[in-house]
């Protein structure tokens, strides 16, 4: 063919479309015949020829060890076949490959329970650590440890704060008794003691929250003081959420505070998103002082999950605030705050809280406050 020929250009382009075309069984097959066997060893699962798909996802296994969805598949055929340890050896591994895949762990759990008596009490305590802390609100996890009974905790703990403009410091301590009749079920009993300025404020405090299914939660909480100088008369709330998919939960709240000469009424709504060892949240406020001026207010936190014994969190707050800054004085003010805290748990019964942070009041004060608790079940 002469070189300067017009249809050179045509021909090899032709050329080289038709070996594409010839070799494509060397690419794009390979991918496509994987997606057809893994979903021929999925129809025989479905049809009861175990063994036949055993085989198949198996195959697929050794010769694809980085897709979780084939060790997840290759684990509920050996659930079906009740070889439970070799399932639960394939969702460990699962696990490694994808820390925050909620199948994999709903499976591992259910697993777990049908077996719970090969493990000790602190060995399914601390798996459940490990999901709850991953999916709080799934209620999947909790059967592994609903070899019923309930737990009594005691929450003691308090709290320094140091205010600028030369302003005398405030200090608070509680205590808290807390019982959780099974782990559908949270109910706490908390009697506080404020200090601020000349003045301080004696308090009681009920609040519950329950799991409704393995997506919906609700709780609330209802607390007064005997001497309101600068706490509200009557303060409640009620909040209702619900677990998404991919990791993700939303929540409504609202909460009334009564005060002696004012009324609070705040609506908060918050999105969080649990991945891995992490969770990161966003929180809007809009709160009504009297019903007429409203301010907006924005919260954004993280948590790190470091181990099942340990987790430390970080939060940034910004925007305006409607809050009591004095005696019988509820101001709306622009606020910024950096809070930092953590969770150690010491032994099998007792965990210590802590936390330490910063408050900027508008042009009031800026509070430097810290304070530790210390959890002991009992």
């Amino acid at each position: 063919m002469n070189l300067r020929s017009p249809y050179l250009i045509p021909a090899l382009l032709i050329g080289a479309l038709l070996c594409a075309y010839a070799g494509r069984g060397f690419t794009a097959e390979p991918v496509d015949d994987a997606t057809a066997r893994f979903r021929n060893a999925q129809d025989l699962r479905e049809s009861g020829e175990l063994d036949a798909a055993l085989a198949e996802i198996s195959t697929l296994r050794s010769e694809f060890p980085r897709n979780v969805d084939y060790a997840l598949a290759r684990a509920q055929i050996l659930v079906a076949l009740e070889q439970d340890q070799e399932a639960l050896a394939e969702l460990a591994a699962a696990t490694k490959l994808a820390p925050d895949y909620e199948a994999v762990w709903r499976l591992r759990f259910a697993v777990l329970t049908r077996n719970a008596h090969t493990l000790s009490e602190s060995e399914r305590e601390s798996l459940q650590r490990l999901a709850a802390a991953r999916y709080p609100h799934a209620d999947w996890w909790q059967a592994l440890t609903e070899i019923d009974r309930t737990r009594w905790t005691v929450l003691v703990g308090g709290g320094y704060d140091d205010l600028s403009n030369d302003l005398p410091s405030w200090n608070n301590q509680f205590v808290a008794l807390q019982v959780r009749p099974n782990q559908r079920s949270f109910h706490e009993l908390q009697v506080t003691r404020d200090q601020r300025f000349s003045d301080g404020d004696l308090g009681v405090r009920i609040g519950t929250d329950h799991t409704l299914s393995e997506d919906w939660f609700v709780g609330g909480d209802v607390a007064t003081v005997s001497n309101p100088a600068f706490s509200p008369e009557l303060a409640f709330s009620a909040h209702v959420g619900r677990a998404l998919p991919a990791g993700w939960t939303a929540d409504i709240r609202y909460r009334q505070r009564n005060y002696a000469t004012d009324d609070v009424a705040t609506f908060t709504a918050t999105a969080e998103k649990y991945f891995g060892d992490f969770r990161t949240a966003y929180g809007l406020s809009t709160s009504r002082l009297n019903s007429t001026s409203t301010t907006i207010g924005h919260s954004v936190s993280g948590n790190w999950y470091y181990s099942e014994n340990t987790s430390f969190g970080l939060t940034l707050s910004f925007g305006e605030e409607a809050e009591a800054v004095g005696a019988n004085q509820v101001l709306e003010t622009d606020v910024s705050g950096l809070a930092i805290s953590g969770r150690h748990r010491l032994t099998g019964r007792l965990e210590l809280q802590w936390w330490a942070g910063m408050h900027e009041q508008g042009d009031i004060y800026r509070r430097r406050y810290l304070g530790v608790a210390f959890s002991i079940r009992i």
